[in-house]
């Protein structure tokens, strides 16, 4: 699964994007990726693309 909510489910996804609606706010805001945590060692790039499983960092991450 490339680049997509790894954690987050399509149903989680569509009640958040219900409340922002009645919230009033856009959903445009509700579409990007979640922050990813920092890790101390490798960049926030390679900490995804070892997430997606792109990298032999996987194994060391």
């Amino acid at each position: 699964m490339k680049g997509g909510y790894t954690r987050t489910s399509a149903l989680a996804l569509t009640n958040k994007l219900r409340e922002r609606n009645a919230a009033g706010l856009s959903s445009r805001s509700i579409a990007r990726k979640p922050v990813q945590a920092h890790h101390p060692t490798f960049s926030r790039r390679t900490v995804q693309r070892a997430q997606r499983g792109e990298d032999l960092f996987a194994r060391q991450l």
